[in-house]
């Protein structure tokens, strides 16, 4: 918090309305382009005696500058329309809840997570009694979440962006947000088995390796990757709303 406080600078930049005779004209946002229509927008254009016109280059100071020390400052002046906002970002999270991919998107992520809870609130009473007798052993049993977490790391992200990105060459360079979809099926297996394995292991007494190698392992292995793949199509879906879907669903 003191880093964010003290060190980041303020971003939010009041840009003036451009003036076209007695009017004032905000700029809009422009649309969002296809992959083939940015190539085609970036590429030479053909004037009708055959001679190229370049475009010119928009994002020329990209990369240049610095921020200016009232940046840094710890209060800044509120925006007039700071109600307004306040309002919007009140009301903005309770509207998304009704939205049903976001409310989809929540489900994903509550569920692995209390499935993890379930397994680290009740591994205690289960390891520490016969068969298995691990008294204070039973810390050690966490590291199979951590293994799975790991691995759900370092894979959820490359995996989901590489079927999305296969399903996009297939179509053409269009993207769309259900291409990321598929990438949930085998972390969608894995849940599975890790809850099946868990609780019959819990009914059945099985030994403990299984139970955490698989158990806790793939439900490890489950808390960051169907969350992040879930999410990311809800954001892909409703990218203005990108903020108010991670409050959604990770904050409530």
């Amino acid at each position: 918090m003191i880093n964010s406080d003290l060190f980041f600078p303020e971003t939010k930049y009041q840009r003036p309305a451009t003036t076209l005779g007695a009017k004032a004209v905000t700029i809009d946002v422009p649309t969002p382009t296809t992959n083939n229509e940015k190539h085609n927008a970036n590429a030479s254009i053909r004037a009708p005696n055959d001679t190229e016109v370049q475009v010119p280059d928009t994002n020329s100071q990209n990369g240049k500058g610095r921020p200016s020390k009232n940046q840094f400052k710890l209060f800044q002046k509120p925006d007039p329309r700071w109600k307004s906002f306040l309002i919007r970002d009140i009301l903005s999270p309770i509207r998304a809840c009704f939205y049903p991919i976001i409310f989809w998107a929540g489900l994903n992520v509550a569920g692995p997570a209390n499935l993890l809870l379930f397994f680290n609130l009740t591994e205690s009473a289960v390891l520490a009694a016969p068969p298995y007798n691990f008294s204070g052993a039973v810390g050690y049993s966490n590291f199979a979440f951590f293994v799975g977490g790991t691995i759900g790391l370092v894979t959820a992200g490359p995996f989901s962006d590489w079927v999305a990105d296969k399903a996009t060459r297939r179509n053409r360079g269009i993207r769309e947000a259900e291409m990321r979809l598929p990438a949930l099926i085998p972390f969608f297996i894995t849940t599975a088995i890790g809850n099946v394995i868990g609780g019959l292991g819990y009914q059945r007494q099985w030994s403990w390796p299984t139970m955490l190698v698989f158990g806790n392992g793939l439900t490890g292995l489950s808390v960051p990757t169907v969350p992040t793949i879930a999410v990311a199509y809800a954001v892909d879906c409703y990218k203005p709303m990108a903020g108010e879907i991670y409050g959604r669903c990770y904050g409530c």
